[in-house]
């Protein structure tokens, strides 16, 4: 009996120390992808916004070719998987690659005459181009609880942009232009991945590497190399620290968003890629010092509550259909615990997720 009670004990001492651990990493998961996601925005702000240089193009050039080495290097270090660069998988990639590329310029464009806190906000229109296009292209309709919610999504971010003190045309034609370039890029990328198998990391490289190539010549015409060689304040440690960290965070975030699914589960990431929402657009206006009246700020709040919404009714969709499916039951593999975790979270993000494939913020 005492020997029984001991076993006992010690497999609940186990227990208990395993959900920490679970806990813990769980935690650290989601806190890490909502850092990443964070800094992109905040990176992207600082070299668009305090450095006015207007040399979009070669920023981000300079982004995808830190992004290109480093996603390489750690699959040469063995924690990313994908085959060596093939130029027939490149030529047929090329055109995701160049949505990516537009998505990219146009984000960056957007932020550097419109304010953090709306650009937050019209990020969330995207999903209705989006929406739109799966019903369009891919016939799937969409739920009355995702219809109401892209209502008031539309219905703040209108009349916020009413109220918008720093009001700039351009900025908000750049917005349109990333919500629809965004949009492009996810729909597209789901009818390419049907017939291109890239695991995830495979499609950072591929849409980096090819970004890289497709705009630099455009970097070179529109003179940004001349900007960067005759303005001293863009040669500068502090300069060239901040676009190599946007490189790198972008990288980071991938990593972040496999490690927070398969910790956690894709509802979780669903909601903290919500949340992001609120300490990115309360630290762009502390550090930008954004003009925000507070009938714009209520109703930047209705198109957020919007946005929860839409999640909310995404994951509703995704849980009704998976009552659907017939079960499925897995070979058994001989992976590591590691691989499984990735493996898991990399089906999970390929999968219709409920903020525009958690896409338009970084190199994904």
């Amino acid at each position: 009996m005492p020997s029984g009670t001991g076993k006992d004990v010690a497999n609940g001492g186990n227990s208990v120390e395993e959900k920490n651990r679970v806990a813990l990493v769980a935690v650290s998961s989601s806190l890490s992808y909502s850092f990443c996601s964070v800094s992109m925005v905040m990176s992207n702000k600082l070299l668009a916004f305090t450095y006015k240089s207007d040399m979009a193009f070669l920023v981000v050039v300079g982004q995808c070719l830190v992004a290109t080495i480093l996603v390489e290097a750690v699959r040469r270090m063995g924690y990313a998987s994908y085959d060596p660069f093939n130029f027939s998988t490149a030529r047929r990639w090329l055109p995701v690659s160049i949505c990516f590329s537009a998505m990219l310029f146009t984000s960056f464009k957007a932020l550097e005459v419109m304010n953090v806190p709306m650009v937050t906000v019209f990020k969330n229109l995207t999903n209705i181009v989006i929406v739109t296009g799966d019903w369009w292209f891919f016939q799937q309709a969409a739920s009355w609880l995702v219809m109401f919610s892209m209502a008031v999504m539309v219905f703040g971010a209108l009349f916020a942009s009413y109220n918008d003190l720093d009001f700039n045309p351009w900025g908000y034609f750049w917005m349109v232009a990333n919500c629809c370039t965004t949009a492009g890029y996810v729909l597209y990328m789901k009818h390419a991945t049907k017939s291109i198998k890239l695991p995830r990391f495979g499609m950072v490289f591929y849409n980096n590497l090819l970004t890289t190539c497709l705009l630099t010549p455009a970097a070179f015409m529109m003179g940004d190399f001349t900007i960067f060689w005759t303005t001293p304040q863009l040669r500068t440690v502090t300069y060239m620290t901040a676009l190599l960290f946007s490189g790198v965070v972008g990288v980071l975030l991938n990593f972040a968003s496999l490690w927070c699914v398969g910790a956690t589960s894709a509802t979780t990431y669903a909601v903290v890629g919500s949340v992001n929402v609120i300490p990115t657009a309360l630290l762009g206006y502390q550090l930008f010092d954004s003009a925000i009246s507070t009938q714009m700020g209520e109703f930047m709040l209705v198109s957020m509550i919007g946005g929860f919404m839409y999640s909310f009714a995404k994951l509703q969709e995704k849980r009704s259909l998976e009552r659907t499916r017939p079960p499925v039951m897995p070979l058994p593999s001989p992976t590591s615990a590691l691989e499984s975790h990735m493996s898991k979270a990399e089906k999970l993000l390929l999968e219709p997720t409920t903020k525009a494939d958690q896409t338009a913020d970084h190199n994904a």
